[in-house]
Order: structure tokens, then sequence, then C-alpha cells
């Protein structure tokens, strides 16, 4: 997801509030996500319209992510998605 992908909330309160519920329901990892991003504040317009995603939507999307990446939850079954898992 970038900025212009879909409007982001600019109340800070918003983003408060989000932050206390996280750091109760994720104890572990906190409220990192819920925090305020660049996003909220982003002076570009669209360059251009969004790509609908769904099940009567495209399906020649590729989508690759670590299963450690946060901001983009790992849903089986939702897209054709390839994993990679580190070595080490």
């Amino acid at each position: 997801m970038t900025c212009n992908d879909v409007k982001w909330p600019t109340s800070v309160d918003t983003y408060r509030k989000g932050v206390a519920e996280d750091r109760a329901r994720y104890p572990m990892f906190g409220a990192a996500a819920a925090n305020i991003l660049p996003c909220a504040f982003w002076p570009y317009a669209r360059a251009e319209k969004p790509v609908a995603i769904g099940d009567d939507g495209p399906r020649n999307i590729l989508l690759v992510q670590n299963l450690r990446d946060v901001p983009t939850p790992h849903v089986p079954g939702w897209l054709k998605l390839v994993t990679i898992r580190p070595r080490g």
C-alpha cells in the first residue's frame, strides 16, 4: 500500500486511539503499525486510478512478500502469493 492508495485519517486523535487499542491487543509488537505515518499528510495527488482487487477482479497479480511483513498481512487463499522464507 502506498500513500495514495487510500485516504488516510489526518486527525492525530484517530491515531492516538488506534495506538492505545493496538497496545492492549498486541502487547508484544505494541502499537507501531497504528502510529501516524507520513501518508496522513502526503501532499501529492494520486497519479492513476487504483486497481480493484477482489473475487471478480484481475487474476494477473503477483504479490511477493516476507511472512513477517507486518503492514502486508499474509492471507493464504486470498490471492496468488509467493512467500520468501529467510535462510540461515
